[in-house]
């Protein structure tokens, strides 16, 4: 399955969020200096906005959080994350533990979210995840539809 990579921008005229392809073959720092150049400013994903992130495609249903990842190394908090995960595969109400887990370690510990792998569960076989630094990566079947959404609630979430 071959993966198409985007990376969030806020557009400075028009305050829309967007996903620009970016080519892994590319020099990423002389891919961000040139959408700074043409008005963009690159968008970080905070923990909090990655919950929301998570919070809309849970909710939509069919869709389910494979693994997160964070800043820090910790093997018995990763541990702890992924045995809510796998609760959540049979109970949907653990998104609640899980999404108070989350705000807890960012806001008091600051353990902050690096990335979020999502698996979207109807047919499509649709693989896709959000880093920390804006990056988008999605199987290339769900790339446009995926980016959008992601685009709009960012968008939502920086106004």
């Amino acid at each position: 399955m071959i993966n198409k990579q985007g990376k969030l921008f806020k557009n400075v005229v028009s305050s829309k969020v967007e996903c620009i392809e970016y080519d892994i073959n590319q020099n990423y720092y002389s891919f961000i200096r040139d959408k700074q150049k043409k008005g963009y400013n690159q968008c970080i994903v905070t923990s909090d906005i990655m919950i929301e992130i998570m919070q809309y495609f849970l909710l939509k249903g069919g869709i389910e959080v494979t693994s997160i990842s964070f800043m820090v190394d910790d093997e018995e908090l990763k541990s702890e994350i992924q045995s809510i995960l796998d609760s959540m595969k049979q109970n949907a109400a653990y998104w609640e533990i899980l999404k108070n887990k989350l705000s807890f370690l960012s806001q008091n510990d600051s353990i902050e979210i690096k990335k979020v792998n999502f698996r979207i569960l109807t047919g499509t076989g649709i693989l896709f995840s959000v880093q920390v630094n804006g990056l988008v990566i999605v199987s290339e079947n769900g790339y446009n539809t995926v980016c959008k959404k992601i685009s709009n609630i960012m968008e939502g979430c920086i106004k």
